[in-house]
C-alpha cells in the first residue's frame, strides 16, 4: 500500500530523509531487472515519481530483460503513477515516455494514459521546446500519438518558430 497525499504522488520530503537517501542508493546499484524489482517491492510504497520512473527508463535504454516480475511489479507501479502525474511533474512523464519508447512499450493502457496526460490535461505545455519535439520523435518510434497530440505540438513548435511565448 502507497501512502500517498492526495496530490497523488510522494514527495521526497513525504518520509525521513534516509528512507529517500537509501531508495536513491540502491536504485544506483541495481544494475539487472531483478534488483531493481526488489527496490521496488521493498520501497515502493515510499519512492517519488522520479525513482519510479527512474528504475523504468533504466531498464529500457539499458536494454535489460523483462522479467515476468518487471511486468507484475514495476509496470502497473509505473502506470498507477502515471494516472497522478500534474503540471509539476512533468520530468518524470517526460521520462515515462522515453523509457515506454525506448523499451518500444505497446500496452494500450499506458499509451492511453499518455494521451490522457498530455492531451485532456494539457501537460505538453510544461515541456520544453526540445523535449516536445524528443516527445513526439518516441511517440512515431512506438507508432503512438493521436492526431490531436500531433496537431497540438505542431502549434507549439510554430509559436516557438515565430518567438512567441507558449
Amino acid at each position: 500500500m502507497r501512502f500517498i497525499h492526495a496530490r497523488g504522488y510522494t514527495n521526497f520530503d513525504d518520509h525521513y530523509s534516509f528512507i529517500f537517501n537509501e531508495i536513491n542508493f540502491a536504485l544506483q546499484g541495481a544494475k539487472n531487472t531483478d534488483n531493481i524489482v526488489f527496490v521496488y517491492k521493498k520501497y515502493g510504497q515510499y519512492m517519488t515519481d522520479k525513482q519510479i520512473m527512474f528504475g523504468f527508463h533504466f531498464i529500457a535504454m539499458n536494454k535489460l530483460e523483462k522479467t515476468p516480475d518487471f511486468w507484475d511489479t514495476i509496470l502497473p507501479l509505473v502506470k498507477k503513477q502515471l494516472k497522478t502525474l500534474d503540471r509539476q511533474t512533468c520530468p518524470a512523464l517526460y521520462t515515462a515516455i522515453e523509457g515506454a519508447a525506448g523499451m518500444y512499450l505497446q500496452d494500450n493502457e499506458f499509451w492511453e494514459l499518455v494521451e490522457h496526460k498530455i492531451v485532456d490535461e494539457g501537460l505538453w505545455r510544461y515541456l520544453d521546446l526540445l523535449q516536445s519535439a524528443k516527445l513526439l520523435n518516441c511517440l512515431a518510434r512506438v507508432g503512438r500519438g493521436s492526431d490531436d497530440i500531433v496537431e497540438l505540438l505542431e502549434k507549439h513548435f510554430i509559436k516557438h518558430r515565430k518567438g512567441l511565448t507558449p
